[in-house]
């Protein structure tokens, strides 16, 4: 769970774990290939949010849940 303030909110600088990150942010965060992403989105190993439409979107938690690392 981020760090909140006194209102519930993320703090500054404190990524929010829902956040919803498109393709290729969410192979940026992690140093993967978009293609690999979609792969695992097939696969069962990641679940893609999809937008209206129909591009898919990632949670950042379920990202870095998934074992992916933030890159460097």
């Amino acid at each position: 769970m981020p760090d909140t303030d006194a209102y519930g909110e993320p703090g500054v600088g404190t990524p929010d774990q829902n956040q919803l990150m498109s393709v290729g942010e969410a192979a940026d965060l992690i140093g993967v290939s978009v293609s690999t992403l979609q792969r695992w989105d097939r696969a069962g190993i990641l679940t893609a949010h999809r937008t209206p439409t129909n591009q898919r979107r990632y949670r950042r938690g379920d990202l870095l849940a998934a074992g992916g690392r933030p890159a460097p």
